[in-house]
């Protein structure tokens, strides 16, 4: 999650939604229901991507590289990852970027 915009959390998803911003919303799998349906109904009307994570919202947390659980998240503007034909050593040395992975495998 070091580069890109993105939005944690149920109420700034939704303000998010609701301003027609978004690419990819992802919820954990405990979200409570009511909550999951709501986003999903906001995501449907704006034609925003919804992904179900396997995990939980600590692990959705952990793997956001937070230390705080995160229900679900809004990626905003997923930057592209740094291109390979650089110098292997500044590419081994930049961190890895989580939204730009995560719209990914969202896709497939």
């Amino acid at each position: 999650m070091k580069s890109g915009k993105y939005t944690l959390g149920y109420k700034t998803v939704l303000k998010s939604l609701r301003s027609s911003k978004g690419k990819l919303i992802i919820i954990a799998n405990n979200c409570p229901p009511l909550r999951k349906l709501e986003i999903e109904y906001y995501a449907m009307l704006c034609k925003v991507g919804v992904h179900h994570y396997n995990g939980n919202n600590v692990d959705l947390g952990t793997a956001c590289g937070k230390y705080f659980r995160v229900c679900c998240l809004n990626i905003i503007d997923p930057e592209s990852p740094p291109n390979p034909t650089e110098d292997s050593a500044n590419f081994a040395d930049q961190p890895k970027l989580m939204s730009a992975a995560l719209v990914k495998a969202a896709k497939q």
